[in-house]
């Protein structure tokens, strides 16, 4: 039975079930950089999301019944070894990155990729929260059904107003408190550390697609912090 509680407005919430599912990722959103504090030191963190639809983990209730659950989580965007979302990715493509690859990973091409995650439940004032609690492979074989959400990726930094329309309302306003929109709005130029973006031909991009999770959308680069560290390729 699925585990049906209220939100604080009072709306009906369903929580993705519990346990390990077939997980396809949907959505990239670089969100830019925020103040942050940790054990009482301000810090700026630069963070951004993914979501994964579950589309053999259905929901049951209210007008979308029947659609896939959507599962989200934010990570700080760092390439370190000690950072969560360099963990995630290990776990994800089950194996380490060469050093090759960590020179410039591009997090874009994460979107409409297969793995499986794990759920767990956290239940916080009477409501019932489905947390991601791991991120694995999927073994070599399984059969992986089709999703029904469009993939989509999206950046403050190389904002256009087609892919920001995709973002939710919550996911609009959280991007418009960014560092980055902020200076975008006060009409400050946003330049990458890389210096511009190198042309590529065709050939090029289709031969690094060898190198898992690598797309011609954002680079990013392990050697330096990745807010602006980013650069568009051109195709």
């Amino acid at each position: 039975m699925a585990a049906i509680t209220l939100s604080a407005d009072n709306k009906r919430f369903e929580p993705a079930p519990e346990g390990v599912h077939i997980a396809r990722c949907v959505s990239v959103i670089f969100a830019g950089t925020y103040d942050s504090e940790w054990k009482g030191k301000k810090r700026k963190r630069t963070l951004l999301r993914l979501t994964w639809e579950l589309p053999l983990a259905l929901k049951t209730e209210g007008d979308f019944a029947g659609e896939p659950f959507l599962v989200s989580k934010t990570y700080t965007a760092s390439l370190s070894e000690k950072a969560d979302l360099f963990k995630m990715l290990v776990a994800w493509r089950g194996k380490k990155f060469t050093d090759d690859e960590l020179k410039a990973f591009a997090i874009g091409k994460l979107v409409g990729k297969y793995c499986q995650i794990q759920i767990v439940h956290e239940d916080v004032d009477g409501t019932t929260y489905a947390n991601i609690s791991t991120v694995m492979a999927i073994p070599a074989g399984t059969p992986l059904p089709p999703g029904k959400q469009e993939p989509f990726s999206y950046s403050v930094v190389e904002h256009t107003q087609a892919e920001f329309d995709k973002l939710t309302p919550k996911q609009q306003e959280w991007v418009q408190n960014s560092d980055e929109w902020k200076e975008r709005e006060n009409g400050e130029v946003l330049t990458a550390a890389s210096g511009g973006a190198d042309k590529k031909s065709h050939a090029q991009e289709l031969a690094e697609d060898d190198i898992p999770f690598v797309f011609n959308e954002l680079e990013y680069y392990a050697e330096a912090p990745l807010d602006r560290r980013m650069r568009r390729r051109c195709v």
